[in-house]
């Protein structure tokens, strides 16, 4: 059939001419034979010329419509096809259908709100900037910029939330739950911290690689110490190991090497480990392999996993780390259900890796709060359905007399405009579990459900009591 298509003959027997004097009778048998009739030769036409010429007029349309698109785009407003641009996303991947009249009244504060009035889209979705975006994706490959510092402001104080692994202010000693006291240029850090605006801008003022110093207590009212800090590049660290000996951190350029920071934490069972992963983001999962394989090589069986203050990251990453802690997964595995406005996906595994680290004996105990969140929440959501947990081995802090993960079951997806550089982020769908399709949106995991609350004195467990009540439970 395809040589039939390919080959354009002339067999119209109207036009056929036969040989001189056939007459009538030309094709009739004549003395037990027949006589010779002589078509036309099969005229060949050149058929990839004609296909490139076809190509090449459809291409020159295109590149004509494209050039009229894109003067018509350019000469528009900038705000206005930002505008144009982010409606369209809105309309194609949200993952709740906007009611097209409302959509097309709506400005940018309409669809993001602002800080007094909430938006058409939920808190999560975000439009960025090309600057912001490029920082943005930077940030979730693990390059950051900057002292390292996170803070929360409460009542009491400025109290550090966060010390990113492998920043400026982990290696000058800051450690979460510290109250900032004072800030100065000289280790006598005497100018003393009153409202979180004056501070940003000194920080702002100091030149990269410059040593500058802040005073920090355990209490906000304490004289506290200085700590020196400055301002860098760096690559961070999301995943720290301990046992009863020593802890282990990743350092270097690229948070490739790995160092002995401590002696360990004496409370842990001898046959017992513990391991803090921060986020999933960056090299999350490598990293957190190679600290599996410490674990594994000193002959630990039981693992604290500490997941507090672990906001979530990205999808990819979340389904690597599943691949070492899912029990009962064999094979390639779901990990979780993504369930988008039009269509549902589950995002699998490629293999289970737990029997590398693990044993049936085995028993894992997972620390959270109410700031464990997203891919946190949908990897013990994996754990519970493979088996590797139950909900009794979740230990939740309560603080002020609640217990609670934070209960965020969405997704977010960050889109590209190829035209302009700038970007936006929209949750685009709901996250199930991958066996029981539980999804936790607003409700996050609870002591009803049969996980263990622990009481704890705020989100930094200063003190350690916590962790130490969890590590008894491997005993």
């Amino acid at each position: 059939m395809e040589d039939d298509k390919d080959m354009d003959t002339d067999m119209n027997t109207d036009t056929a001419e036969t040989a001189p004097d056939a007459g009538k009778d030309a094709a009739k048998p004549t003395g037990g034979e027949w006589s010779e009739v002589n078509f036309p030769p099969i005229r060949r036409r050149n058929l990839p010329l004609r296909v490139l010429c076809i190509l090449l007029a459809i291409l020159l349309a295109l590149l004509v419509a494209a050039g009229i698109y894109l003067l018509w785009y350019y000469t528009r407003d900038p705000a206005e096809r930002t505008l144009s641009w982010v409606k369209s996303m809105v309309r194609d991947y949200y993952y709740r259908e906007i009611p097209e009249d409302v959509l097309q009244a709506a400005g940018m504060e309409e669809l993001f709100g602002t800080d007094e009035k909430e938006g058409l889209l939920d808190r999560y979705s975000a439009y960025y900037t090309a600057e912001q975006l490029k920082a943005q994706v930077s940030s979730q490959k693990g390059h950051q910029s900057g002292t390292g510092l996170t803070f929360l402001s409460a009542a009491e104080g400025m109290q550090i939330y966060r010390v990113d692994g492998n920043s400026p202010a982990e290696k000058g000693g800051l450690t979460a739950g510290l109250y900032l006291l004072g800030y100065g240029e000289d280790e006598q850090a005497d100018t003393p911290f009153t409202d979180f605006e004056t501070f940003a801008g000194f920080v702002s003022g100091q030149a990269d690689e410059e040593v500058f110093y802040l005073r920090a207590g355990e209490e906000p009212d304490a004289e506290g110490e200085a700590y020196a800090v400055y301002k860098s590049v760096y690559t961070q660290n999301y995943v720290f190991y301990a046992d009863d000996g020593e802890c282990l951190r990743y350092t270097g350029e690229e948070a490739e090497e790995r160092e002995v920071y401590g002696s360990g934490m004496s409370f842990l069972p001898a046959d017992a480990a513990y391991i803090r992963l921060d986020s999933f983001e960056g090299d999350a999962a490598e990293q957190m392999r190679g600290m599996l394989e410490t674990f594994a090589a000193k002959g630990k069986t039981d693992l604290l996993l500490d997941l507090r203050n672990n906001g979530g990251g990205q999808l990819d990453i979340l389904t690597e780390i599943a691949s070492m802690l899912c029990k009962s997964a064999e094979g390639a595995f779901a990990v979780t259900e993504i369930e988008y406005r039009n269509e549902s996906l589950s995002y699998r595994a490629s293999r289970s890796d737990y029997r590398k680290y693990f044993s049936d004996e085995s028993r894992i105990v997972v620390l959270a709060n109410r700031n464990t969140a997203s891919a946190s929440e949908a990897l013990l959501g994996a754990m519970l359905d493979y088996g590797t947990v139950g909900y009794d081995d979740v230990c939740l802090a309560e603080i002020d007399g609640v217990a609670r993960t934070y209960g965020k079951g969405i997704m977010q997806t960050t889109y590209t405009n190829i035209l302009t550089g700038e970007g936006i982020k929209l949750t685009t769908a709901l996250i199930r579990w991958p066996q029981s399709g539980n999804c936790i949106q607003g409700r996050g995991i609870l002591p009803a459900d049969g996980a263990t609350a622990i009481a704890c004195d705020g989100d930094q467990d200063n003190g350690g009591g916590m962790l130490r009540a969890a590590a008894a439970l491997l005993a």
